[in-house]
């Protein structure tokens, strides 16, 4: 384990949500709970130096314009003299059904949230979320969305731009046929079912076919 970063003791206390957008400067949580977190763990780390490594990730052209615009391999952000680091993106020209049929083909287990009917699954209260997930949240979670609402108004700023939790979940429906075991599997912060499905039981999950709102 290590630690970057700086080493104030001063919290942070903007009391601002990330934002939708493409620019990590503005959706600063995928840079601080994802991207800047592998970088980090390469750049302080001698068992890297004077090596090749290579960094393995799933963007799919597909999913956004931003994406599209990635090179499927290319350095790695924490290449430098003293380490090769080379990123690699195999899935990048892949459509969503080829995703699928190799997870159908080998029965793999997808995450509860899909068989929730979430297309993407990344962050529970996504930024980018739509209205019929955060509708699906308030039914299935809504402790967790009453925290979120009493940041807002912490805050005095919501999450979306225009539209408060509250708004959005009146706009939107929640997912049907939703079940409990799915829920609370979902919602659980371990992985307990078996990760290759027995043969014959497989079933292609909703989110297969759902939303697929998520980071550009």
């Amino acid at each position: 384990m290590c630690r970057a970063g700086g080493t104030s003791p001063k919290l942070g206390t903007r009391l601002k949500f990330p934002q939708q957008g493409a620019s990590l400067t503005v959706r600063w949580c995928s840079a601080y709970l994802k991207i800047d977190v592998c970088a980090i763990a390469i750049n302080n780390q001698s068992r890297f130096s004077g090596r090749r490594t290579l960094v393995i990730s799933g963007e799919r052209a597909e999913e956004s314009a931003n994406r599209a615009s990635y090179a499927e391999f290319e350095p790695d952000r924490t290449h430098a003299n003293t380490r090769h680091v080379d990123r690699w993106r195999p899935v990048l020209h892949w459509r969503t059904e080829q995703v699928w049929n190799l997870i159908r083909r080998y029965r793999v287990s997808p995450h509860p949230a899909y068989r929730l009917g979430f297309g993407r699954v990344s962050c529970q209260f996504c930024i980018f979320g739509s209205d019929h997930q955060w509708a699906t949240l308030w039914l299935i979670d809504p402790e967790r969305v009453e925290r979120l609402i009493a940041y807002e108004e912490q805050f005095g700023l919501t999450i979306h731009r225009s539209m408060s939790i509250r708004e959005r979940i009146q706009r939107g429906t929640p997912y049907p046929l939703l079940n409990l075991l799915d829920i609370a599997a979902a919602l659980d912060d371990r992985f307990i079912e078996p990760a290759i499905v027995p043969k014959g039981k497989w079933r292609l999950p909703a989110g297969a076919n759902g939303e697929t709102c998520g980071s550009p």
